[in-house]
């Protein structure tokens, strides 16, 4: 999901003056999904960063958020992914999170 996202905003992630690719993840495979982005992203992008955030809690919503809460950027890119209704509600979801609590505009694709 997170190359369609990157496809379908690459207009807007072009033009930035930089560009973090974020991967939330509990073990090492946020490190190699984030350097394959990049790796597409800086023939487009000037200024790319990549970060590995340690998931916090067992919970990638909230490990985002507190991201974007200190960095403080323009825009969010990302997949939008829902599980089934009743595991949604039990569990919740990063893409609910945003929806409801994001303070940027937020690019979902899916």
């Amino acid at each position: 999901m997170a190359a369609r996202a990157i496809g379908d905003a690459m207009p807007l992630l072009e033009k930035a003056g930089s560009v973090e690719i974020v991967c939330v993840t509990s073990d090492q495979s946020g490190d190699a999904l984030g350097a394959k982005l990049a790796r597409h992203l800086s023939r487009h992008c000037k200024n790319l960063s990549v970060e590995n955030l340690p998931l916090v809690g067992a919970d990638a919503g909230r490990t985002l958020m507190d991201h974007l809460c200190s960095m403080r950027p323009s825009l969010l890119v990302m997949g939008a992914f829902a599980h089934a209704r009743l595991l949604q509600y039990v569990v919740g979801g990063t893409t609910s999170l945003m929806l409801t609590d994001a303070k940027i505009p937020v690019l979902y694709s899916y």
